[in-house]
């Protein structure tokens, strides 16, 4: 029997275990009492932290470091005005080069710690002197974007996001960002002298960072969001592109296909650092990176044996899940060479297993290691992780919590408050339980609304989560009737929250909403007719438009599920034989491919309509932001580009993307005469080894578009250009000069638009553009 799910938005205004908590919210709800009880439990005390039991614990992290933890804790609720706190508090992270701050660093630097330019972690053998993290110049980015997508606050963005640019190019231009991953060169990762680099600050990451690197593609994804907000498309298409750029370095520097799993980091000389990273490996797959084979093959490392345990009551275990609410941070002992003993205790460095930072565990690491397993539908499984870490808190008589100044360092388990880490100094703990909200019920907001991507664990009949969405309560409930059911996703753009969807037969959809409403869905039926017959794939519908661009490679990003159907709809499968006799092969990944290049996406007549609407739209913000008046150097509005593409009676094509017909549009306003128009340029810098300038300077003026030398100069044995170029240049610029210099040149993005001055929104990064 084939199941239904009933999906359903609405407007608001005694339990086995030790665990002592109150319920001091409710945001979360299910078909189990037990559950919801412990999951409100949870809340309560790591998340907004109002159980306080017996100890005085924060909620917040309050520091550069914790601001995309605070972010994804606080942005989707309103409670006790703490999402207005994370706000303000990003505003009081010092950057060089904002509002007078100064430092060691160069101009955007992100201060690693509220009140100081180096994190707090100097200690005798390093003579006082702190070292320099930079895992919170990405996450501040990430943060901005949380708040901003639940809230819809421009102001908000308008203030905020020049500082974000500041930092963001600090990645790009200071730490070589514009090549794919971010250097950090202050530490290298091997000497004696290089420090930790991120928040697990006894590890000696250095010079490429994978953590640093993971999170910083989340930054550009966002930060390219975020400039489409305010219009801003060649900001959006170049960060966008580095984004792209960095998905596939990743993998081509960090992963191990030996060991079926990602490095720590890189150091110097090329050399991999891998002590089994747990969280990195985890993280890295929840946030976009890798596929679905590496990420079984993660999966699978983590089911086998690790190195064992040697202190504590876990003494010889190799199970990575032995500590239950979360997995170990590393399945082999950090190597003392990578090391950094500045906390150990005088009696030296703890044995494996007795830190949280080398086989110990911290609880913020379930909702990565959730969110990463249902990223590719493994729902039941990540669903006993989540459910384990709550029975696991709901059997503590202190439900995990710890007080060193009482005391009280060790729980009921034997396990002290060094080897796992829930409560202060880790207030990030709560985000494991925003799993729920993000992954089971699937809430997530983006841009363009409010996204629903249920995934509903066969044990449960209904899940529930209450959110505040751009000022507006809402209850989401998934339920489910008859069979477990399939999974799909919708957008509900802002403001239209008021929708019934039901699931019928699998992956259908049809969704009953007001007459006046845009019905939006995010799935696809893409259909081929051969040999008589009728063949359909299930696929995400935005992704179909990605793959035939050649922008997404992922198959299984793409697809649904490997399954030729004869009837999408309807649920029902084609026949072995027919598939033989029209494609020759009951291969249904090769077939699905067929029908993916040749067949012909449905969709309605009203979602053709809408989809041509926003195309244009699209289009006219992508010109906008791509060119300028060349008699006042200044852009023009969206509602002028508009206006021009219906004077030269623009046709859209709605096979091909908004990137490309922008590039139609520009060509034909340029002949049209229509309005004064010319592409914006970028201002970069380049230094070549001088034995190299020569032949590179030939070759990059036979680029597609050849830049314009703005000023050329020998600088000791290098030479030193700076060049206007067309921003569709940039990458094949960059990829250039990294042939022809084998590496050792640099390309610096100088300014993103050539304007004229005074234009806010698209000043030079490197000036300052905020005022408080």
């Amino acid at each position: 029997m084939l199941s239904i799910i009933l999906l359903t938005i609405f407007f608001h205004e005694n339990f086995a275990g030790k665990c002592p908590s109150h319920e001091y919210s409710t945001p979360f709800n299910s078909s189990s009492s037990i559950l919801t009880k412990q999951l409100n439990s949870f809340w309560s005390i790591y998340g907004n932290c109002e159980e306080k039991l017996d100890t005085t614990d924060n909620c917040f992290g309050d520091n550069p470091a914790w601001a995309e933890w605070d972010s994804l804790k606080f942005s989707w609720n309103d409670r006790n005005s703490y999402r207005d706190h994370g706000k303000t508090t990003l505003f009081r992270f010092p950057i060089i080069g904002i509002n007078g701050t100064e430092g060691e660093m160069s101009d955007g630097f992100l201060w690693s710690w509220i009140d100081s330019e180096r994190w707090p972690d100097a200690r005798g053998s390093h003579g006082h002197v702190a070292s320099y993290h930079f895992d919170q110049l990405p996450r501040f980015t990430a943060a901005i974007y949380q708040y901003y997508v639940w809230t819809g606050d421009r102001i908000f963005l308008q203030s905020i996001l020049p500082r974000a640019e500041l930092v963001v190019n600090f990645l790009i231009s200071n730490m070589n960002g514009s090549a794919g991953i971010p250097i950090n060169t202050i530490n290298d990762g091997i000497s004696e002298n290089s420090r930790p680099s991120t928040y697990m600050d006894q590890v000696k990451s250095g010079w490429k960072d994978a953590w640093i690197a993971l999170t910083f593609y989340t930054a550009l994804n966002n930060i390219a969001a975020l400039e489409s907000v305010v219009g801003n498309e060649t900001n959006r298409e170049f960060y966008q592109s580095l984004a792209d750029k960095l998905n596939s370095a990743f993998d081509d520097i960090f992963w191990n296909e030996t060991t079926g799993r990602y490095a720590g980091w890189v150091d110097r000389n090329g050399n991999q650092h891998d002590s089994g990273y747990v969280y990195i490996n985890l993280e890295a797959i929840a946030r976009g990176l890798g596929n679905r084979s590496k990420a079984d093959r993660i999966f699978d490392w983590l089911s086998h044996p690790a190195d064992p345990i040697l202190i504590g009551p876990h003494n010889g275990s190799t199970d990575v899940y032995h500590n239950i609410v979360a997995p170990r941070t590393t399945t082999e002992n950090v190597r003392q060479s990578d090391w950094d003993g500045w906390s150990d205790p005088d009696e030296g460095r703890r044995p494996y297993g007795g830190l949280v930072e080398s086989g110990g565990t911290m609880m913020w690491l379930t909702y990565y290691d959730v969110m990463a397993r249902l990223r590719f539908n493994y729902t039941d499984e990540a669903f006993n992780i989540l459910n384990n870490m709550l029975e696991r808190v709901d059997n503590d008589s202190n439900c995990l919590t710890f007080n060193y100044e009482k005391g009280r360092i060790r729980d009921d388990f034997g396990e002290d408050f060094v080897q796992i880490g829930s409560n202060f100094p880790f207030p990030e703990s709560g985000i494991a339980a925003i799993s729920f909200l993000h992954g089971f019920v699937g809430v997530t907001a983006q841009i363009d609304g409010l996204k629903i991507c249920p995934q509903l664990p066969s044990s449960l009949d209904f899940i529930q989560a209450q959110v505040n969405y751009i000022g507006v309560t809402l209850t989401i409930r998934v339920s489910k009737q008859m069979q477990p059911s399939s999974s799909y996703c919708i957008t509900i753009p802002e403001r239209q929250l008021s929708i019934d969807i039901f699931l019928d037969n699998y992956m259908a959809t049809k969704i009953f909403t007001p007459t006046n409403q845009i019905r939006l869905t995010n799935i696809a039926t893409v259909r081929l007719k051969k040999g008589g017959k009728r063949f359909e794939i299930a696929c995400y519908r935005n992704k179909v438009v990605s793959w035939r661009n050649k922008e997404e490679k992922d198959l299984d990003e793409v697809l649904q599920t490997h399954t030729v159907f004869s009837n999408v709809s309807k649920g029902q499968a084609a026949k072995k034989e027919d598939l033989i006799n029209s494609f020759n092969t009951d291969d249904q990944t090769k077939i699905c491919l067929e029908i993916l290049e040749k067949g012909e996406l449905q969709v309605s007549d009203k979602e053709r309509t809408q989809h041509l609407e926003n195309t244009f739209k699209e289009i006219a913000s992508v010109v906008s932001g791509k060119c300028i008046n060349p008699e006042t150097k200044r852009p023009y509005t969206i509602s002028i580009i508009e206006q021009a593409m219906r004077d030269i009676h623009f046709s859209i094509n709605p096979n091909r993307n908004a990137k490309q017909q922008a590039l139609d549009v520009i060509r034909q306003l340029k002949h049209s005469n229509n309005i004064p128009i010319q592409q914006a340029q970028m201002r970069v810098q380049l230094t070549i080894p001088a034995k190299d300038a020569k032949k590179f300077k030939e070759k990059m003026n036979k680029l597609s578009a050849a830049p314009n030398i703005e000023n050329e100069e020998f600088l000791g044995s290098s030479m030193q250009l700076i060049c206007s170029i067309d921003p569709g240049v940039f990458r094949e610029l960059d990829d250039l000069l990294r042939s022809e210099t084998r590496g050792q040149g640099q390309l610096e993005l100088l300014s993103l638009m050539d304007v004229a001055e005074g234009d806010e929104a698209l000043n030079d990064l490197n000036e300052e553009k905020t005022d408080d």
